[in-house]
């Protein structure tokens, strides 16, 4: 489900008299955006994708007016492939990019939405993600539960940002500093809220052969 962002204006407006409201829909639509970045509250799974011999490249496709922020985790077939990068791989695994004939083992981020397996799969598989998402720049609503229980902390920090502009009738650089720190206050027990209950896999990834 999804809310408007008019609806944290309420908590915004007030704040700063004389702000126009497309500029504090601006700072609340910005405000989300780096709270959902600080804190990956909001993660979804994405998928299933089908994957097709010798084809290394899938996208994922976020819910509509959210982009992904990051990968938590890659699944093929349900079980769990290791993160990795280029440099990793061209050090560890010379060819690694033309490699293919086993099932993948690795993943890595092609681009903004794109998977990359390596090696390239040879048969059919399903391939699913756990990621942190954020809301879309261009998005006219959020996630609900931003405003039903991250409100006021996304209000703090487009406060923050407002009463921090320099030469404005509500420019208030103390207010700004005080904003700022509740809206860094809140990030953290809303990141240790997203934490709560949810297994932290290992990033690292051990040169080994592929497939084992």
């Amino acid at each position: 489900m999804s809310v408007l962002y008019n609806e944290f204006l309420p908590l915004v407006l007030p704040e700063v008299p004389g702000c126009p409201e497309p500029l504090a829909l601006q700072a609340v639509r910005r405000s989300a955006r780096q709270t959902c970045l600080n804190t990956q509250i909001w993660v979804e799974t994405l998928g299933p994708v089908t994957t097709r011999e010798n084809w290394p490249n899938y996208p994922l496709v976020p819910p509509e007016g959210a982009e992904i922020a990051m990968l938590l985790s890659v699944r093929l077939d349900g079980s769990a492939l290791i993160p990795t990068t280029e440099p990793f791989l061209d050090a560890n695994w010379p060819g690694w990019n033309l490699y293919s004939g086993q099932r993948p083992t690795h993943y890595l981020m092609e681009k903004a939405a794109t998977v990359r397996l390596v090696p390239m799969p040879k048969s059919i598989h399903q391939l699913t993600a756990r990621a942190a998402l954020l809301p879309a720049n261009n998005a006219e609503v959020a996630w609900d539960e931003l405003w039903t229980r991250h409100g006021q902390t996304i209000a703090h920090g487009a406060l923050e940002h407002l009463l921090a502009m320099p030469g404005k009738i509500w420019s208030d650089q103390q207010a700004a500093l005080r904003h700022g720190t509740l809206f860094r206050r809140g990030c953290t027990n809303i990141r240790a809220e997203a934490l709560k209950g949810r297994s932290t896999a290992s990033l690292s990834a051990h040169p080994r052969a592929f497939g084992m």
